[in-house]
């Protein structure tokens, strides 16, 4: 199970584990397609455009943080507090 959710995020084993033990679960890995359409929005110099490909991306490539857990600067400020 775990090689078959890696595969399906486009990832190695290793990675999609330290990804979950960050409090992440990793999307599908979207089609070539997406990758293509990303670059093409980002050439225009519109900003409002960008932004559409920013949340495209935001949506459909970034993982999906686990409720509950603590994620990215949220873990290192914790660790910071207890030391200090």
């Amino acid at each position: 199970m775990l090689h078959a959710s890696a595969r399906t995020a486009g990832m190695y084993c290793s990675d999609y584990l330290r990804t979950l033990i960050k409090g992440f679960v990793p999307k599908p890995a979207p089609r070539a397609e997406f990758y293509l359409i990303l670059q093409r929005l980002n050439r225009f110099d519109n900003p409002e455009i960008r932004e559409i490909g920013r949340q495209l991306q935001e949506l459909f490539v970034n993982p999906t943080p686990i409720d509950g857990l603590p994620h990215g600067t949220e873990v290192a400020n914790d660790e910071k507090n207890q030391k200090g």
